[in-house]
């Protein structure tokens, strides 16, 4: 009988043993630091540079996120000499202005004609070209600049794009006009106004309101924002001298 009691008194606290045990907390996995790729890192310490961060405070947001101090430091420096290197190559000079000029009529001249041309054989015009043109614009303002970019890059973009979409109308109104004084003139009358006149451009401006439509302004709309942001900035600029006010 008392052994009996005594292997109930053992099993009783085994149980209370297993009990403790399954009452005490589980240990939790580490979390697992960020991972970043090449590009997302270098994105990240893009936006903090914008946000005013040196490269201590970015090297201390990363190690607060999980990574060694060794490896945050080591990540910061190597993105950062390349976004300094990006931004160098990309910031706006002087010199790069005349070039993105040249670029850019060139880009709005082509873009014009094509439409107006591509406008007389289809008989209908198709808005999407003239958005176009702003794109092509943009880029050609970009690749003559050097690849530089910029806010007056950005305006000399913009005002070509609109010069393109004139260039554009133009060529469609001039035809239509000759052949309207070639219906009631004769073909001969028709064939002495030059595209190049004053009276032509005259003539153009006078019927601006019937030449340009409400799509018109849309399509306006969508390539002046186009050519607007393809010689947009990183919004950082380099002082000359070369300090950089937000190195560490």
């Amino acid at each position: 009988m008392d052994e009996y009691r005594k292997d109930e008194f053992e099993d009783e606290e085994l149980n209370q043993d297993e009990r403790e045990w399954d009452d005490e907390p589980e240990e939790q996995p580490e979390s697992e630091p960020p991972r970043y790729t090449e590009q997302e890192m270098q994105a990240y310490i893009l936006a903090r540079i914008k946000a005013g961060d040196d490269k201590a405070a970015i090297a201390k947001r990363l190690t607060e996120q999980g990574l060694r101090s060794a490896e945050a430091s080591h990540l910061v420096e190597t993105h950062y000499a390349q976004i300094v290197a990006m931004i160098s190559r990309q910031q706006y000079r002087s010199e790069a202005l005349l070039p993105a000029v040249a670029g850019g009529v060139l880009a709005a001249l082509a873009g014009g004609i094509v439409w107006g041309v591509i406008s007389l054989v289809t008989e209908r015009e198709i808005g999407i070209i003239a958005w176009a043109i702003g794109w092509l614009t943009g880029y050609a303002v970009v690749l003559f600049a050097g690849k530089r970019k910029g806010l007056p890059l950005q305006l000399v973009a913009v005002i070509t794009a609109i010069l393109g979409i004139a260039v554009g109308k133009y060529v469609t109104f001039i035809y239509q006009l000759k052949d309207a004084i070639a219906e009631s003139y004769g073909a001969e009358i028709a064939a002495e106004l030059s595209p190049f006149s004053e009276e032509a451009v005259r003539q153009f401006f006078e019927n601006i309101q019937q030449v340009v439509g409400g799509y018109d302004i849309l399509w306006v709309v969508l390539a002046v924002a186009t050519a607007w942001g393809i010689p947009k900035g990183l919004g950082i600029k380099l002082p000359e001298s070369g300090y950089y006010p937000f190195t560490g």
